[in-house]
């Protein structure tokens, strides 16, 4: 099994990142859902404060170098992932809730490397693990960003069915899938499962 840690980075411009996070997770956001909105519709048509007795919620950075910054999550939640019968883990995670977005959990974990003008991500997002979900339950597609490990883009990501705990605090735990015969982002076969877990903790921005 595939054992990923969400990395944590240091530099002077730390701060200047985090006042940045929010415009560029909405980008993250809007890329994803425009990508997976249009998925399905087309399917349609067709058929910091630290918790007691918890790790801290997240330890976020940014760091920004040559019109790239690379966002580090860092936190105790998890995810087991299996893609194509392989089992990766996913470990060091943040877990927060976005409500003008409407995001009950955000879940990532890893780096995500970006373009700082157009927030797309850079080939093979430098070599970085990533993991995205996000939970909706109510009010949009539970969905499943694209999984990035050792360079290889193991899926477009894409809208997922969860069972479990979708809570905005406290716990929140759970397992997700794809539906049969479903489609990502970029229109390639779709066959996920995992489970993930906040461990209690949620960060707050």
């Amino acid at each position: 099994m595939n054992i990923i840690n969400g990395s944590r980075a240091v530099g002077s411009d730390t701060m200047a990142g985090e006042r940045g996070f929010g415009r560029v997770r909405g980008m993250r956001f809007v890329q994803r859902r425009s990508a997976l909105f249009v998925m399905a519709v087309a399917m349609a048509s067709v058929a910091a404060t630290p918790l007691a007795g918890v790790a801290a919620a997240s330890a976020r950075s940014t760091i920004h170098a040559s019109g790239v910054q690379t966002i580090n999550y860092s936190g105790p939640a998890k995810v087991t992932l299996v893609i194509g019968g392989k089992p990766y883990a996913f470990k060091n995670g943040e877990c927060a809730s976005i409500k003008v977005s409407g995001i009950t959990v955000d879940l990532a974990m890893g780096s995500i490397v970006q373009q700082t003008k157009t927030g797309a991500t850079v080939s093979k997002n430098s070599g970085k693990p990533y993991f995205s979900l996000d939970l909706s339950p109510g009010q949009n597609s539970d969905l499943l960003g694209t999984v990035w490990s050792g360079g290889k883009e193991l899926t477009g990501g894409g809208i997922v069915s969860v069972s479990g705990t979708v809570a905005a605090k406290g716990t929140s735990k759970g397992t997700f899938k794809s539906a049969k015969g479903a489609y990502d982002a970029l229109g390639k076969p779709f066959s996920v499962s995992g489970s993930w877990n906040c461990e209690g903790a949620f960060a707050k921005h």
